[in-house]
Order: C-alpha cells, then sequence, then structure tokens
C-alpha cells in the first residue's frame, strides 16, 4: 500500500464546516492513520501547515533506487530511411500542382500535425 496523506478541503463552506469534526473521524477511520488534515485551499487556512507536514512525511519515505533513464536518440526518431532517397513528380490530373514521394518524407509527413502552423513550418523545413 503506498503511503498517503488525507486532505479534507473546503472547510471554508458552511456545510462542510458544519460536518468537519465528523468528517475527520469518518476520514481518519477508512485511512486507518491519522495524518488527515482539513485546509481550505480558497482561504489558503491551514495550507502553509498542510505543505510542512508533506515535506516532513516526504523527508521520512525510504529512497528508492529508480532504475537510470534510458537515452533515446531523437535524431532520426523512428525514421529508418535516406532523408534524400525521395522523386519530386508532376500529377497531369492536376497542372502546376507537384507531389513528393519518399519513405521519408512520407513519414514525416504522417508524423505532422497539420492543424498547427509551428508543424506545417517544421514539414517545410524538413523538405
Amino acid at each position: 500500500q503506498k503511503p498517503q496523506v488525507v486532505v479534507l478541503n473546503k472547510i471554508d463552506i458552511p456545510e462542510v464546516k458544519g460536518k468537519k469534526d465528523d468528517l475527520m473521524e469518518q476520514l481518519r477511520a477508512a485511512a486507518g492513520h491519522s495524518r488527515v488534515l482539513s485546509i481550505s485551499a480558497v482561504t489558503t487556512e491551514r495550507v502553509q501547515e498542510l505543505m510542512g507536514r508533506l515535506k516532513k512525511f516526504a523527508d521520512a519515505q525510504p529512497v528508492v533506487d529508480l532504475p537510470p533513464i534510458p537515452e533515446i536518440d531523437l535524431g532520426k526518431a523512428g525514421l529508418d530511411y535516406d532523408s534524400d532517397d525521395y522523386e519530386i513528380v508532376s500529377d497531369p490530373s492536376y497542372p502546376g500542382q507537384w507531389r513528393i514521394r519518399g519513405e521519408y518524407i512520407e513519414q514525416v509527413a504522417k508524423m505532422t500535425h497539420w492543424e498547427y502552423p509551428e508543424a506545417v513550418a517544421r514539414f517545410g523545413r524538413q523538405l
């Protein structure tokens, strides 16, 4: 089971303020520990105390050795094609228009989000 801190928020609301003691007891019983605190994020009531408690709680947790983050070469992420291997063709059905064919540029086109001008500009630079 993961360590937890339970927080009752919105104690500035009259309905919650009236039931606060009962709610806190229910939360302590459900959580099975006493790390339960009531706060109001809107008025910041007891928020500093919460931050202090969270820091102490986090500092008391054991350090977990995580595996090292693998390094990824983003130079040609997932593209196994030569970027210079393409051809430009004219389609007689569409006079004045040109098509570029090639595995690399077609893969780049598939990965481009055409709805974003920045992505279209990046695609232009890839050409």
